[in-house]
């Protein structure tokens, strides 16, 4: 499951994803995804969480309203908007407008 335009080079071992949200609204702001293949040293939680935060303010967004929560790839079916619900902490499916 490796999304076009990553440095993908062998067999996955796993893929961890993060979601960097706006706690105020639970917009989201950046998706970032760790893929580690065989013979790659692992990447705990906290250096993902780290990375994606730190990519978040290299475009200059503010970080200290932010939250991060980890989910499962598979939780995020393509073509579909998501938001953080910021009572639960939980990704939720973005309703269209009008609908």
């Amino acid at each position: 499951m490796v999304q076009p335009g990553t440095t993908h080079s062998g067999p996955e071992r796993s893929v961890q994803r993060v979601v960097v949200f706006d706690r105020s609204d639970g917009t989201i702001q950046h998706i970032h995804d760790v893929v580690t293949v065989d013979g790659a040293a692992s990447v705990t939680d906290e250096q993902v969480r780290e990375r994606a935060l730190k990519l978040v303010a290299e475009r200059g967004i503010e970080t200290g309203g932010l939250g991060v929560i980890h989910v499962q790839p598979d939780e995020m079916k393509p073509g579909t908007r998501y938001a953080v619900d910021v009572q639960t902490q939980q990704l939720v499916e973005r309703k269209p407008a009008g609908s």
